[in-house]
């Protein structure tokens, strides 16, 4: 089991906005502050978490596209 090491609060509980927009506020508000927290007191979790984020957002991305056509979209 990982060892907890931070606590993000997401407030607030709605975002709205284009699906760029909403993405954008995300990666802005909650991993890249995130990650940087991370990085300043254990760069090695850093390196995990952005892996972690990394492996979740490619794996969303290839529920929407066949095998055949994924190589285009990446």
């Amino acid at each position: 089991m990982s060892k907890v090491i931070g606590e993000v609060n997401l407030n607030p509980s709605r975002i709205e906005g284009t699906p760029d927009q909403v993405a954008a506020h995300i990666f802005e508000e909650i991993i890249c502050p995130s990650t940087e927290e991370l990085l300043k007191n254990n760069p090695e979790a850093a390196k995990v978490f952005a892996y972690h984020i990394f492996g979740l957002a490619l794996s969303q991305l290839a529920e929407f596209h066949s095998t055949k056509s994924l190589d285009k979209a990446v």
